[in-house]
């Protein structure tokens, strides 16, 4: 982060102030003129609402067109005189076509100018706005020819002065009260709307920095936040199926690696034992003739002999088939009724003595696939589901195998009722030579092989939890459409 990297919320909500205030204070001007006019108005309808008044009093005490009580009038205008209304002065005139006659004054100025003949209202001309307001107003009479001289009126008048102080405070009071609360409303709304799913969106990117990529973030807020979310969950997920991804490629090259160990150990073997153990094999088999006279004690042990070296001989050629796997050769197979074939033959082998096999399937599920590698890794499964049951401490002794389709795939699923295998063996199981049968009693490259063979066909071996958390599942999985992985051994 930058030594003076400014807070996002500072920025916004100083931008967002300034603006506010800006706007206010235009409103303020905006507001404050035409206040100001409205008070110019008012003031000029009152002082001209007040010269027709006394325009009408004054009439009261005229008897014609020039007939009138002098000094009343005088003294009513000196009375209609006010500084708290702002009334300077006040002057009456006779105004005619043919020249205006000076008749009463009061007030403190000089008698002003008389009134054109048809200037009634506010004389415009000898007025200041704000300042001096002359105002003319026509005394009512009765009588007289349309060319005699009629009385008008004529005050000179302050208006009441603006008060331009006290509104620029009231202004800058509302203006400081609306900024106060446009912080706080927006402070709210930036942290609600912004500032949140950012956090969120950092946090997420702590979490996938850490390494985890199970917590998405909530798709949630405005529209840009809810698709910047979206496409980041996706760059999450795209980044957690790369690493299972490489994961996998990882596991198949270690295994791959494994292999070739595997295979050299498989070339010396089969070079350096072979050929001796065959020989050893094959003299033991012709002493076992039942032509030759022997003891049956040591019939016994050359029988003993003979089922070791044969037992040698399994390990050396499982050995080879793990380091060179044969050419697959797909074709059309009734799974089945290739299952069942199996079952047939495993039932007959004396070390499945009282296990009884049950199949459970929905019909006939016909896929395309090697029908060798088939049958090497059902009879594995099998075989090894028949002994676990036998271990069984209490009856039924049996296993059972389910053929189904999850989404594009077939699935046979191997059930039987042994011990079980703990949940932290299932992966390692798979390994070469790894095995949880006692010494003696296997060589650990069963399922390392038949793994191997099922992938080569894009599926699956894996062992899962059992239903009734009894025994031990190993899920075998076939593609409906294959697609068959080259031979490794094949010549480029």
């Amino acid at each position: 982060m930058p030594k003076h990297a400014q807070s996002l919320r500072i920025e916004l909500l100083v931008t967002l102030a300034l603006l506010v205030g800006l706007a206010v204070m235009s409103l303020s001007l905006v507001s404050q003129a035409l206040a100001k006019h409205r008070h110019d108005q008012r003031e000029v309808e009152r002082l001209d609402m007040y010269a027709r008044t006394v325009a009408s009093l004054v009439g009261n005490h005229f008897h014609g067109p020039e007939e009138y009580d002098r000094a009343i009038i005088s003294d009513l205008l000196l009375q209609s005189v006010s500084t708290q209304l702002g009334i300077r002065s006040i002057n009456l005139f006779l105004v005619s076509p043919r020249g205006s006659v000076h008749i009463v004054s009061a007030g403190a100025e000089s008698p002003s100018k008389p009134p054109l003949p048809d200037q009634l209202g506010l004389d415009e001309d000898a007025s200041t706005l704000g300042e001096r307001l002359v105002f003319n107003a026509h005394v009512p009479t009765f009588g007289g020819g349309s060319h005699a001289r009629r009385p008008v009126l004529r005050i000179t008048a302050t208006p009441e002065g603006w008060v331009k102080g006290a509104v620029i405070l009231q202004m800058l009071g509302l203006s400081l009260s609306i900024i106060v609360l446009m912080l706080v409303a927006g402070n709210f709304l930036l942290d609600g709307n912004i500032l949140r799913p950012m956090r969120q969106l950092r946090e997420a990117a702590r979490r996938v920095a850490q390494g985890d990529l199970q917590s998405p973030i909530p798709e949630d807020g405005p529209a840009e936040f809810r698709n910047l979310a979206h496409d980041f969950n996706a760059m999450v997920t795209s980044l957690d199926t790369e690493r299972q991804e490489n994961a996998r490629q990882a596991d198949a090259l270690r295994r791959n690696e494994q292999l070739a160990a595997v295979g050299r150990l498989a070339a010396g073997v089969a070079h350096e034992v072979g050929n001796p153990l065959a020989a050893v094999h094959g003299y033991v088999d012709f002493l076992l003739d039942p032509r030759e006279g022997m003891p049956s004690k040591h019939r016994e042990i050359l029988q003993t002999m003979s089922e070791q070296t044969a037992r040698i001989q399994g390990i050396v050629a499982q050995l080879l088939d793990y380091s060179r796997p044969r050419t697959l050769q797909p074709e059309p197979c009734d799974v089945r009724a290739e299952v069942i074939k199996h079952i047939e033959l495993v039932s007959m082998d004396p070390r499945t003595e009282g296990v009884a096999f049950h199949i459970d399937s929905g019909g006939d599920l016909r896929v395309e696939m090697d029908v060798g590698v088939f049958q090497q890794v059902m009879m594995n499964l099998l075989l090894n589901a028949g002994l676990a049951s036998r271990e069984a401490s209490s009856p039924p002794h049996d296993v059972r195998v389910q053929i189904d389709t999850v989404s594009d795939h077939v699935r046979v699923s191997v059930i039987d009722r042994g011990p079980g295998i703990p949940a932290e063996f299932r992966d390692q199981i798979f390994e070469p030579f790894f095995t949880t049968r006692p010494v003696g009693q296997g060589s650990g490259l069963g399922l390392a092989v038949s793994r191997g063979l099922v992938e080569r066909l894009d599926g699956s071996l894996t062992c899962v939890a059992p239903e009734a958390d009894v025994g031990a599942c190993f899920e075998f999985l076939l593609p409906l459409t294959p697609r068959v992985v080259p031979d490794p051994t094949a010549a480029s």
